[in-house]
């Protein structure tokens, strides 16, 4: 067992995220997050720019939806 986990995960406000994209540390957090869901994996941000994080996610992983 890997701790807590949920059907859905939402990680909200994207775009206020202001730690540095390319840390060791940011990477591993949002790991984490991403694994403690089971099903659904939904990031939210404002704006047409994609925050930095999410920036180097391939396509065949992450589902983008424009504005």
């Amino acid at each position: 067992m890997k701790g807590l986990e949920f059907d859905s995960v939402f990680v909200p406000d994207l775009d206020a995220y202001t730690e540095d994209a390319t840390s060791v540390q940011a990477r591993l957090r949002l790991l984490v997050l991403c694994t403690r869901a089971r099903e659904d994996l939904h990031f939210a941000h404002r704006g047409a720019r994609e925050p930095d994080i999410l920036s180097e996610v391939p396509d065949s992983l992450l589902t983008r939806h424009g504005s």
